[in-house]
């Protein structure tokens, strides 16, 4: 694997950089639209079946369905592209980074029936959709192997063919998962990334952008999940409106009553908004449903769990609590093999909670563990960035730059 640390010297500009486009890529482009999907009568039900599968990580059904869609049509970009998102679901919802190869060629695929139907089409609006759609997830890849100029050429690439299916077809409510994704994050550069976003005629609108997600989550068919998805983690961890949250993530939980990942973030809005009874609630449900042998809640859920549980007894200052979770969730033996971000996470917890408590070096400690974990993930990037900053400065509750 390319080390980034080599290639780049500007290493932090660049980290503050992908951070932003790993979250405008990740969800951006995680279930671009036909741009036929607003009249029902254009909808493919088996790749309607097939993205509702996926939602409840049934994988292989959503498989079957796609394989139908591919079948019915198969010069469609349409099923490839949705074939892809099956592993783009493993990948997302499962951490199974053994996915990416056999994402990026589903990916190939979509591009070539894109490119065709692009030459012959009337409508080249729906084209233009499934091409922005790939590229962007082309970026996605290219950011799990840490291809840091791919990523953008490609997200740059994937934005533009987005536009032009729009200018196509202003009246998609689809659309509005990827103008919304777009306004929001460009919007929420940071500072000196905004000078670059200029130089390179980029610009964002945040309330616009929260407009158009909302508006797609009212009335999109094939995206609708997605903008709530993306809305949950918008007001949960941008927007600093967990409450607003709330209404997105147990409406997934009732639609998708076979994914803990949702009942996780209900617990997690929870511990933001201080919320302790209902915040454990969440993770006792989630327990609950391990005992019974509830599908997909498997055993590995179980070190997550004491994660959260972790996480609000932090946020309600209840140290002593929270450090009895984070350690439980260090030692749970249910731990995917690679999945190091609970872990990492938790070492975290546990050198601020020291900081606050004032044992500076056992805070310094776990600092030190933090970044001896090679992340696998792009999130756990920036984590090393405070941990550095904290190995320096003490944890402070009182930090306006602070690891929220």
């Amino acid at each position: 694997m390319i080390n980034k640390r080599e290639i780049f010297p500007l290493s932090k500009f660049f980290k503050q950089k992908i951070c932003i486009f790993y979250l405008f890529v990740s969800l951006l482009f995680l279930m671009p639209l036909s741009a036929k999907c607003a009249d029902n009568s254009f909808i493919d039900r088996d790749i309607k079946a097939g993205i509702d599968a996926i939602y409840n990580l049934d994988f292989d059904i959503a498989h079957k369905h796609m394989e139908k869609a591919r079948r019915k049509n198969p010069d469609d970009p349409a099923p490839y592209f949705y074939t892809a998102m099956i592993y783009w679901g493993q990948l997302f919802f499962n951490y199974n980074l053994s996915k990416v190869d056999e994402l990026d060629q589903w990916l190939d695929k979509t591009i070539e029936k894109a490119e065709k139907e692009l030459k012959s089409a009337k409508d080249k609006s729906k084209a233009y959709f499934y091409l922005g759609g790939a590229y962007g997830f082309k970026a996605r890849v290219s950011l799990i192997k840490h291809k840091w100029i791919s990523a953008y050429l490609n997200a740059r690439k994937g934005t533009k063919m987005l536009r032009e299916a729009v200018k196509i077809n202003p009246n998609n409510y689809e659309a509005y998962l990827g103008l919304g994704m777009y306004n929001y994050f460009v919007s929420r550069l940071p500072g000196v990334i905004k000078v670059l976003a200029f130089l390179l005629a980029v610009s964002g609108d945040r309330e616009k952008g929260i407009e158009q997600l909302e508006l797609c989550a009212e009335k999109g068919v094939y995206g609708a999940a997605e903008a709530r998805l993306v809305l949950s983690s918008i007001y949960i961890y941008f927007e600093y409106s967990p409450e607003k949250a709330l209404k997105h993530i147990k409406y997934l939980e009732n639609k998708y009553p076979y994914n803990p990942r949702f009942i996780y973030m209900e617990g997690i809005a929870y511990s933001k908004l201080k919320k302790e009874k209902e915040g454990l609630l969440a993770a006792m449900k989630i327990e609950n449903n391990i005992k019974k042998g509830i599908k997909n809640f498997t055993n590995i859920w179980k070190g997550r769990t004491e994660y959260l549980r972790g996480e609000i007894y932090f946020k309600t200052e209840k140290y002593n609590l929270a450090l009895l979770h984070y350690n439980l969730a260090i030692a749970s033996k249910e731990k995917l093999e690679k999945e190091d971000w609970v872990d990492q996470w938790s070492y975290m917890r546990i050198g601020m909670i020291y900081d606050v408590m004032g044992k500076r070096e056992l805070a310094k400690v776990y600092y030190r563990k933090v970044l001896s974990i090679n992340e696998t993930n792009e999130e756990n990037v920036y984590i090393k960035d405070y941990a550095q900053k904290y190995l320096s400065k003490p944890y402070n509750p009182s930090d306006k730059d602070k690891l929220e």
